[in-house]
C-alpha cells in the first residue's frame, strides 16, 4: 500500500512537470516568436504578401509614370523652404498612394551633389546631420532621405548627362529639378503658401 501511494505520488509530480514545461513553452512561442506576431497581425500579413495593399508608404513600384506631383515647403519665419519634391501617382496604380523607394535594393549607392548651395540656402535642415531610416536603409541628412525615397520614383535616365558630358546622380538630378522648379515656382509659392507653417502644391508636371 505504502509503494503504491508513493507510485501515484511521483507520477503526479510527473505530469505537472511535463505541464508546467509545456505552458511556459507555449507561452514564450505566443510572446515573443516573430513569426507568430506576424500571423496574429492581418496588417503585418498583409505588408509581406502585397506591399500595395497597405498605403502608400508601402507602395514600392519598380517604375512610375507619373500623374501628379507635389512640392511642399515649410516656413522658417521668413521663408518657404523646401521639404521635398515627389511623385503623388502613379498610372500603374491610381489608388496605391504615392510611391516611395522605387526600385531601390541594398546595391543603392548615394552620392552627395557636388554643389550644395541650394540645400544649404533653401532646403530646411537639407544637410542637417540626421539618421533617417529610408528604405531598409539609413539617411544621414533630410536631403540624402528624399533622394533616396522620392528621387528613385522620378524616373531618372541613367544616360542623363550634365553640361559637362558627365553622367548625373540621382542626387544631382534631384537637385537640379527641385532647384530650377523652385525659381521657376518662387512667386506662385509666396502667393500661394504665404506665411503657412507647412504648404503643398499639386502640380501636374514639372517640366
Amino acid at each position: 500500500m505504502y509503494l503504491k501511494s508513493l507510485f501515484i505520488l511521483a507520477f503526479s509530480c510527473v505530469i505537472m512537470a511535463v505541464n508546467n514545461t509545456l505552458n511556459n513553452t507555449l507561452n514564450h512561442t505566443t510572446l515573443n516568436d516573430p513569426v507568430q506576431i506576424l500571423q496574429s497581425n492581418p496588417l503585418a500579413s498583409i505588408s509581406k504578401l502585397n506591399p500595395n495593399l497597405v498605403g502608400s508608404e508601402n507602395y514600392h513600384p519598380n517604375t512610375c509614370t507619373i500623374d501628379q506631383y507635389v512640392f511642399a515647403f515649410v516656413w522658417n519665419g521668413t521663408h518657404q523652404l523646401v521639404h521635398g519634391l515627389w511623385p503623388d501617382i502613379c498610372d500603374e496604380c491610381t489608388t496605391c498612394g504615392y510611391p516611395t523607394c522605387c526600385g531601390v535594393n541594398s546595391d543603392y549607392k548615394y552620392i552627395q551633389p557636388s554643389n550644395t548651395t541650394f540645400i544649404e540656402n533653401y532646403w530646411l535642415n537639407g544637410l542637417t546631420p540626421s539618421k533617417i531610416s529610408t528604405c531598409g536603409m539609413t539617411s544621414t541628412t533630410l536631403f540624402q532621405h528624399e533622394v533616396i525615397k522620392h528621387g528613385s520614383c522620378m524616373s531618372y535616365s541613367d544616360t542623363d548627362t550634365d553640361t559637362n558630358n558627365n553622367t548625373d546622380t540621382d542626387s544631382e538630378k534631384y537637385l537640379s529639378t527641385v532647384e530650377n522648379l523652385y525659381w521657376k515656382m518662387e512667386k506662385t509659392i509666396i502667393e500661394t503658401c504665404g506665411s503657412t507653417s507647412e504648404c503643398e502644391i499639386k502640380l501636374s508636371n514639372i517640366s
